[in-house]
């Protein structure tokens, strides 16, 4: 059955914070024409009016928009596929929270502070500006290009994540996942943990770093020629700070 627009809301507000909780299906956020935030909502025709998406303003900063589905119990029902469209204003947003149960996710050209997003046996396509990324995936896959990134968190479970732009500063958990980092500038700062899982990391050419190098078991692989002392790896002049533990699996540094 095909989808068609159910409902759509021009929100005539200068919230600079947006929380989305939904529940599962498809959300595409992207740059809209207008000085409204814009959303639309596609099902089909037998999808209830009553779970469609709903939102409230809490003062002139906070936008909230839940997913209708959240407040039944028929969980079966509730997995009708929709998809949700949120366009934005051309301006930049305070912070951008987003909490997600499957399907897929893309988020275009976002110029955010900080966006929060955590999804579980979700896609997730992410593209823009922020000067944090928070990051929670939990069974997902979840790719980024053109981003420019200060600070990432990044916590991933049994997840595929590749995220490539320019990043200040990595602070990596990893448990049973495939992370790769291409970082077009070579961070300030990374901090990796993993559990049975393969993190890599590309950067270019650069004037030195400091790399503690800790593990249990697993493997160190670097492009980059180190001088090892212990637990201690330099390369060149050694300015920048990099740690990074193994408890199996493999911890790469590439250089791009």
């Amino acid at each position: 059955m095909s989808l068609i627009v159910r409902k759509t809301e021009p929100i005539p507000c200068t919230a600079t914070n947006i929380m989305l909780d939904w529940l599962t299906g498809d959300i595409h956020i992207e740059p809209g024409d207008s000085d409204h935030i814009v959303l639309t909502q596609l099902a089909d025709r037998k999808f209830p009016e009553k779970k469609l998406f709903q939102f409230q303003q809490a003062g002139k900063e906070m936008l909230s928009i839940v997913d209708g589905r959240k407040s039944f119990v028929n969980i079966g029902f509730n997995l009708r596929k929709t998809i949700l469209k949120i366009q934005l204003p051309g301006r930049q947003f305070h912070s951008i929270s987003i909490r997600h149960v499957g399907g897929q996710v893309t988020a275009q050209q976002l110029h955010t502070k900080k966006l929060h997003y955590s999804t579980t046996s979700g896609q997730a396509r992410l593209s823009g500006y922020m000067e944090e990324l928070i990051l929670h995936a939990t069974g997902s896959h979840v790719t980024g290009h053109e981003l420019e990134i200060g600070k990432l968190e990044l916590r991933a479970i049994s997840s595929k994540i590749k995220l490539a732009g320019q990043f200040s500063s990595l602070n990596l958990i990893a448990t049973g996942s495939n992370v790769t980092i291409p970082s077009s500038t070579a961070p300030a700062q990374i901090n990796s943990i993993s559990t049975g899982a393969s993190v890599t990391v590309a950067l270019p050419e650069n004037d030195g770093f400091t790399l503690q190098f800790q593990k249990r078991s697993g493997r160190l692989h670097s492009d980059f020629p180190l001088i090892q002392k212990e637990d201690t790896c330099t390369y060149i002049n050694g300015v920048r700070t990099y740690h990074a533990e193994v408890r199996g699996g493999s911890f790469t540094l590439r250089k791009s």
